[in-house]
């Protein structure tokens, strides 16, 4: 993240259009409960080109394997892989 302005935490710049790179882990940590209650799909070890190689192929049980538990909100991995699907149809 560091390398590349913290882009790993881009949502904290829609978030907070005018935040500094540099605080955005920091107001990550903050808000952690609300990215929970908000069921928010973070990843850790993939970067964004696998992650969307991952959706296109339909390797949620792969994406799975990167994403984070925050505060243990998904009962199962299975629940984590029903709202990666959910999140992703066709509307």
């Amino acid at each position: 993240n560091k390398q590349c302005f913290n882009d790993g935490y881009h949502i904290g710049h829609h978030l907070k259009p005018h935040m500094h790179w540099t605080d955005m882990p920091g107001d990550f940590v903050k808000n952690i409960d609300k990215y929970a209650e908000n069921k928010a799909l973070v990843f850790e070890g993939v970067d964004y080109n696998q992650i969307w190689a991952m959706l296109m192929f339909k390797r949620y049980h792969s994406l799975a394997d990167h994403l984070v538990n925050i505060n243990g909100m998904y009962r199962s991995r299975e629940d984590a892989i029903t709202l990666m699907k959910v999140r992703t149809r066709k509307f």
